[in-house]
């Protein structure tokens, strides 16, 4: 069950596991970036069955927390030993790790790595494999081989692959010897980490181990609290005048309690006293509507029998015309042809001469266009014989003061003569324009 405690970016808990010798202190030396665990093959006398260590703040600003197990796992370790050490683990992990790192060395999945795996599940539980990340060791074996990681996981056996298969296929190769790669190795696990973490709702993992860890770590807190409240007279003075103001801070919050539960009464009824008033104020709006509706309809029905009287005056009137003698109808009819007739002349009259006046005045706007038609070509014609004749006075008076300026250069008249010319010339334009009005 995940715990309701939401991931920080900063701070990274990890949890080491795996059987002895498959390289999980040298996997915590990589993530840790220095050397913080005691590596070797096998269990020595007096080794700790859990290792505990959290780095500095880097420059990124990032804190890994690591437990390491690097006895836990063993076969020839008791179950109740087992459990001891899980729940200090999930204390040094407090709220719950974000990652459970499962350690194994390149080569064949053995029956006991298989064992340790099944017991990482029954000590935990079953939710522990959706946070839980595979490491390969010894990664330059890989390498020596000329073998990718794909090709490793395809030549796997079944119960490796069945492993794999429930830990979602998050698997890694470390290579903890050459410390040059350390921070590109611990920057693929912090993005598969990130990865993971999100589809578990970005919540550290949390187990029934967790829950027994609290209770120890409050049983304990309270405990050594009352220890030192009954051992200093200071603190138990300061704990009974705690008492006495939570006494009266307890009646006060008693008093202010019922004050309040009297207010709300009296404000209860004062809303069944608006409430009251609301619906008697509604009721009468009900009767005037209602009264004002009986009253439309009740002129609704006058109108329409007064309606139907005058439907029925009409309709007698209608039938008395039609019971009219034939004889009488057709005298009226006889009186009305003959004015009828004679209104019909008259219009048709009527119409014929104001057709004749259309006529007239139609063909007297034909004749007026033509006169204009007439009087605009003979314009045109006038006009560009004057310009034709114009122009020749031009040219004549061009070629003439051409021949003039010839002889008078060297005096200097031939300036004067031009401006006289175009001065006449000018003068000649602007009277033809003035006459004929272009």
């Amino acid at each position: 069950m995940a715990s309701k405690v939401c991931v920080p970016e900063t701070d990274y808990r990890f949890l080491i596991v795996g059987k002895s010798g498959s390289g999980k202190s040298a996997t915590g030396n990589t993530i840790m970036g220095t050397d913080v665990f005691n590596t070797g093959f096998g269990l020595a006398a007096g080794t700790k069955m859990l290792e505990y260590r959290t780095s500095p703040k880097a420059k990124k600003g990032v804190t890994f927390t690591v437990v390491d197990t690097p006895g836990l796992f063993d076969p020839k370790v008791s179950n109740e030993v087992i459990v001891e050490h899980i729940v200090k683990a999930e204390a040094c992990l407090h709220p719950g790790p974000h990652a459970v790192l499962y350690v194994l060395q390149i080569g064949r999945f053995t029956p006991e790595e298989r064992e340790t795996f099944m017991r990482l599940k029954e000590l935990f539980d079953e939710n522990i494999v959706q946070y839980t990340i595979i490491i390969f060791t010894r990664g330059d074996e890989l390498k020596r081989k000329k073998m990718t990681l794909e090709q490793l996981l395809e030549q796997a056996d079944e119960p490796f692959k069945d492993v794999m298969r429930e830990c979602g296929s998050r698997v890694l190769i470390f290579n903890n010897e050459n410390k040059g790669k350390r921070d590109k190795q611990v920057k693929e696990l912090m993005a598969m980490v990130q990865t993971m973490l999100m589809k578990n709702n970005n919540e550290p993992y949390h187990c029934k181990v967790q829950e027994i860890v609290n209770t120890e770590l409050e049983r304990r807190a309270t405990v050594r609290a009352k220890e030192k409240i009954h051992n200093d007279p200071k603190l138990r003075k300061v704990f009974d005048d705690m008492g006495t103001h939570a006494r009266e801070a307890r009646e006060s919050a008693e008093k202010h309690h019922k004050e309040v539960r009297q207010s709300l009464m009296k404000t209860q009824q004062i809303e069944k006293m608006i409430q009251e008033r609301l619906e008697a104020k509604e009721k009468e709006q009900r009767e005037k509507e209602a009264h004002e509706k009986a009253e439309r309809e009740r002129k609704e029905q006058e109108e329409q029998e007064e309606r139907e009287q005058e439907r029925n005056q009409q309709h007698d009137e209608q039938r008395k015309e039609r019971e009219k003698e034939p004889k009488q109808r057709e005298q009226e009819e006889g009186k009305r042809r003959p004015e009828e007739e004679r209104n019909g002349k008259e219009r048709e009259a009527e119409e014929k001469k104001r057709m004749e006046e259309l006529q007239k005045q139609l063909d007297q706007l034909k004749k007026e266009r033509d006169v204009q038609q007439q009087l605009e070509a003979e314009k045109r014609k006038i006009q560009q014989e004057y310009e034709e004749k114009l122009e020749a006075e031009r040219k004549k008076l061009h070629d003439e003061q051409m021949e003039k300026s010839k002889q008078d250069v060297a005096d200097g008249k031939e300036k004067l003569w031009v401006r006289g010319v175009a001065a006449a010339v000018g003068e000649a334009w602007r009277a033809a324009r003035d006459w004929f009005g272009f």
